[in-house]
């Protein structure tokens, strides 16, 4: 199922960079990021409302490939990914600070928990993606609010990373990875986690 509210989109997460900001493309900056892939219907309407950050068309038989799991529409002839981006400093340099960043929400019936820093959701997992809208003199931009997972594939680092023979962990360790471990579904359970962070509440979705 795929919809595109006002400030919320809903699909197959994919590439949910948040635990860990990664470099841009050809730029030192860092940005928190996450994919959703949506139908053609919900991929058109965010194109016609963010035109100079569409939805990216990858072709079916193409999708395993890069993503590492099985097309979300098989009997399409192609998927679209939509990707929202965050960065992960003022233009000053000065990195945002903890509360401002992204956060990984986990759904539990009517309240959610906050498990940005414990579990690292893979590539087809289910969830929403909230967003803030900004217009300004180049046009009209999406930006990354959080993730609400409701249905949660949780991604296990693989072994042999080349940075473990020296007890270290390579920076922006994430889906990207390509060797890696069965994901495991993760089943939500009761927390006695007293973390303020972590408190469950009302689902800011």
């Amino acid at each position: 199922m795929s919809q595109l509210t006002h400030n919320t989109i809903e699909g197959t997460l994919v590439f949910v960079t948040i635990q860990t900001p990664q470099t841009k493309y050809q730029s030192t900056d860092k940005e928190f990021k996450v994919g959703i892939v949506v139908d053609e219907d919900t991929a058109d309407s965010w194109n016609e409302r963010f035109p100079k950050q569409t939805a990216k068309v990858v072709k079916t038989s193409d999708f395993k490939e890069t993503y590492k799991i099985d097309p979300v529409f098989p009997d399409e002839k192609k998927q679209y990914v939509i990707t929202i981006k965050k960065p992960a400093a003022y233009k000053d340099g000065k990195e945002l600070p903890e509360m401002y960043r992204p956060k990984v929400l986990l759904q539990e019936g009517k309240t959610a928990i906050n498990v940005t820093q414990s579990v690292l959701p893979a590539n087809g997992s289910k969830g929403k993606v909230s967003f803030e809208e900004n217009s300004n003199d180049f046009g009209t931009f999406s930006r990354l609010k959080n993730v609400l997972v409701t249905e949660m594939i949780e991604y296990k680092k693989g072994g042999g990373n080349a940075a473990d023979e020296f007890g270290l962990e390579v920076q922006g360790v994430s889906d990207f990875q390509e060797e890696r471990e069965q994901p495991v579904v993760k089943q939500p359970k009761p927390t006695t986690d007293t973390d303020e962070d972590d408190t469950d509440g009302p689902i800011p979705f």
